[in-house]
């Protein structure tokens, strides 16, 4: 389940990603967490 804030994110933006840029963007919010 997406957080409020990655829904808002990705209103603003209405961006599509494909999946490799997805992925990256996944391992990137991950090494923020860690």
């Amino acid at each position: 389940m997406p957080s409020s804030m990655e829904v808002e994110m990705q209103a603003d933006t209405k961006v599509k990603l494909t999946d490799d840029d997805n992925d990256s963007f996944v391992k990137f919010l991950d090494a923020l967490e860690n």
